[in-house]
């Protein structure tokens, strides 16, 4: 994949709406946590006059004996999609659909496909089902560009509770917020990483993605690639909170928030929230994305929400009982989550004391990822 970087940045450079999550730096990265953890690639090309026309990255794994295909950068990325160059044609994308078809997989699993993209469009057409929607919420900075619209805007209820609690942290100490790129983020992201997986152990959250060292590892290193942005605020010069988000054509993603638990009721990350949106709008950012899903506290800074699905296709009788299972996951998944903190905590500790952590964290990624 190395050697064809130079073409896929012109792709990506000659794209139809593509979001960070597909860009070179995401995919390479993502292409070596697969391979480390014994999965393949498989990346769909279309080539006209030796340039990339469309390209579909994907990785292929097993799990519990089934052979799936879904978006390389699984489970991390937010947005799943093809890279289509804007001349790209009918027949280039009918090429791109024909050859997913011919994958000998027993599924295909294509989560947050967003409505309205390319690969929507196929994937209706072609049969495979969509068995669950998200939503993601954004917020238009076109409409906050002159200082007093913003102003406006900082009356709204998340962000009149963003001051207020900025005031109530100041008097703890000295609070500062900077935002940090290049190879200077890599220590903030993985402070942030620690922070969340801190935040996640003590809601008794496992099986996540967060608790896989090497995908963390993964992460600090796209924090120091071109377009990632770490948001930083200090309380008298140690973390209280932080975003690690992603620009891309006017676009900005807040991937991952994080905030020290020990100043909880200060509410921390909505400061650092408030602070980053204006960073944004000062950049001439269009687009500040929540992305999904769609969690409660996104609908007070939002103005625009936008809909992904996840498509599925079973190619073979065991990809069939595999997808039974699929389906079944985001109700399980929601049943667990509005358990109360304590008794998910609990329950964890309780399964620790009979196997292994990896055990309990793999049956718990089987069940709720």
């Amino acid at each position: 994949m190395k050697a064809d970087e130079p073409r896929w940045r012109r792709l990506v450079d000659a794209a139809r709406g593509t979001a960070p999550f597909q860009t070179f730096d995401w995919l390479y990265a993502s292409a070596k946590a697969c391979e480390d953890r014994g999965g393949g690639i498989a990346i769909v090309t279309v080539t006209r006059d030796g340039e990339l026309t469309v390209a579909v990255p994907l990785a292929i794994e097993k799990e519990m004996g089934v052979t799936v295909a879904r978006w390389l950068g699984e489970p991390l990325i937010q947005y799943g999609d093809a890279v289509v160059s804007r001349d790209a044609g009918p027949s280039d994308i009918e090429a791109a659909s024909s050859a997913m078809r011919k994958l000998p997989v027993d599924v295909l699993l294509l989560k947050n496909v967003r409505k309205g993209s390319m690969v929507n469009g196929v994937l209706s057409s072609s049969g495979a089902a969509a068995i669950s929607d998200e939503t993601a919420r954004y917020l238009d900075l076109r409409t906050l560009t002159a200082s007093e619209d913003f102003a406006a805007w900082t009356r709204n209820s998340a962000a009149k509770r963003a001051g207020s609690a900025a005031r109530r942290l100041a008097k703890l100490g000295e609070i500062s917020f900077i935002a940090v790129e290049g190879e200077e983020a890599r220590d903030w992201a993985r402070a942030a990483l620690a922070l969340k997986r801190q935040w996640l152990t003590e809601r008794g959250i496992v099986g996540t993605p967060l608790h896989d060292d090497r995908l963390c590892e993964m992460m600090i290193g796209l924090s120091a690639a071109p377009g990632c942005m770490v948001s930083v605020l200090t309380l008298d010069g140690k973390l209280a909170a932080a975003e690690i988000g992603f620009f891309h054509e006017g676009h900005y993603a807040a991937y991952l928030g994080a905030f020290d638990s020990a100043l909880h009721k200060y509410s921390p990350g909505l400061v650092q929230m408030l602070y980053t949106i204006e960073e944004c709008r000062r950049r001439g950012v269009a687009i500040y994305d929540l992305l999904p899903p769609d969690d409660e506290y996104k609908v007070r800074w939002t103005s625009h929400a936008a809909g992904t699905a996840t498509f599925a296709e079973a190619r073979t009788a065991l990809g069939r009982a595999y997808l039974q299972i699929a389906r079944l996951r985001p109700a399980v998944k929601k049943l667990y989550h509005r358990l109360p903190q304590q008794v998910r905590a609990g329950a964890r500790r309780s399964l620790s004391r009979v196997m292994p952590w990896a055990v309990v964290a793999a049956v718990a990624d089987a069940a709720l990822s």
